[in-house]
């Protein structure tokens, strides 16, 4: 496969995290490179397994919700979705014919891949 030179800065915690020179032994492009293909693998299913949680109904609320949601820094996505659904409107249940309280109990539930997956669900559907 073709790869496309390009120049990535990485802050010192993601260098560490990924063991790259002044901490470890790994070349940044290989590291980069299997740190990404293995959260895809992890992303691919876990999306899938949220589609599988939520409605279509609910889905589409959650995405009214967090349109203007920036999940950055990455610790957002634990809680910035289930605190959205919490705080918002209820015109806004009532109007999507969505039980408010089932809502908040299934974001509850969900793991922390779970979470990070849904974000990517909603980022990707925002793209399009």
């Amino acid at each position: 496969m073709p790869a496309i030179k390009m120049t990535i800065n990485l802050p010192d915690s993601i260098r560490q995290q990924l063991k790259l020179a002044p901490w470890g032994n790994r070349q940044a492009t290989s590291a980069i490179c299997k740190a990404i293909d293995r959260y895809n693998l992890i992303m691919s299913k876990e999306i899938k397994a949220i589609q599988e949680v939520f409605s279509l109904q609910e889905l589409n609320l959650i995405f009214e919700l967090c349109k203007k949601i920036n999940f950055i820094p990455a610790d957002k996505c634990k809680d910035a979705i289930l605190l959205e659904a919490a705080n918002s409107p209820d015109d806004l249940f009532f109007n999507a014919r969505i039980d408010r309280n089932q809502l908040i109990e299934k974001l509850k539930n969900l793991s922390l891949i779970q979470n990070v997956a849904l974000v990517e669900f909603i980022e990707s559907a925002n793209e399009k």
